[in-house]
């Protein structure tokens, strides 16, 4: 496997949350009001352009955002990275970075920290059957 700076993932916020990127690309996010690890994805390079990023997490069909019909998308990853991949139950989700970029839109309920959400319709994605 092609190793990159899984350190340039590893991130804190001003509230005190941290991001951990483990060497095998996983991610994890720890809350600082209890210290607790939550899977957040992996990421990894790219099969066939070993110095493109992949971000990569397994959702399901029912945490898509219903008001838009779009999935989030943690904004600094987003930056950090050249493709989206989300696996569901039923489907594999795809898009470039740069065009979810294009056509997602900022929703937040805080205004810092790693809450900082882009919501990009599934219109946009490209689907396939699992």
């Amino acid at each position: 496997m092609v190793k990159f700076d899984h350190h340039a993932f590893n991130s804190l916020d001003e509230m005190g949350n941290r991001i951990i990127c483990h060497e095998n690309g996983f991610l994890y996010l720890i809350l600082r009001s209890d210290g607790k690890e939550r899977s957040i994805g992996q990421i990894f390079p790219h099969d066939h352009q070993k110095d493109k990023l992949v971000y990569y997490k397994h959702e399901k069909e029912s945490e898509v955002f219903q008001k838009t019909d779009a999935w989030s998308i943690p904004y600094w990853i987003l930056e950090k990275v050249d493709f989206v991949c989300f696996v569901t139950e039923k489907f594999i989700y795809k898009i470039l970075a740069s065009k979810a970029k294009e056509h997602g839109s900022f929703l937040w309920f805080k205004v810092s920290g790693f809450e900082k959400k882009i919501y990009v319709p599934r219109e946009y994605w490209w689907k396939g059957k699992r």
